[in-house]
């Protein structure tokens, strides 16, 4: 997997699942940095874009051929006026499987993923015939 940054979510707006950002990749270059396994490329204008290269090991496909994996961020955070301020929460990030055969990079379709939609989001399944356990 590959993670470009592509914004910083205002504090005002609110992400969108499957909603089209429009952060255009420069394909050349990010399949180029895969290779590099490099934190950074660089379009051909100037423009500088932060991503993170996640290898997933073959050992993380199920029988079903999907993918269990997970990836952990540290929610960073500053102190201003005595209040935590966490910067990376509200990133708008690019997420795209990738895969090297040989020489060659393939390039999945790109889903936007937000720190802050995934946190706020209820991760717990009921399963049925289980007691729901109260403290």
């Amino acid at each position: 997997m590959v993670f470009e940054l592509c914004a910083n979510l205002p504090a005002s707006a609110t992400f969108t699942q499957g909603k089209d950002y429009g952060f255009v990749s420069n394909e050349a270059n990010l399949k180029a940095a895969i290779k590099s396994k490099s934190t950074v490329y660089y379009y051909t204008d100037g423009k500088r874009r932060s991503m993170q290269v996640v290898e997933i090991p073959t050992s993380s496909l199920t029988k079903k051929n999907r993918v269990e994996f997970g990836k952990p961020y540290k929610n960073n955070y500053k102190v201003v006026d005595g209040e935590k301020n966490y910067v990376n929460s509200r990133y708008v990030l690019k997420a795209t499987a990738y895969l090297i055969e040989g020489d060659d990079v393939t390039l999945s379709n790109s889903v936007y993923i937000c720190l802050s939609d995934i946190a706020a989001k209820n991760m717990a399944i009921s399963i049925p015939g289980m007691t729901e356990i109260t403290p």
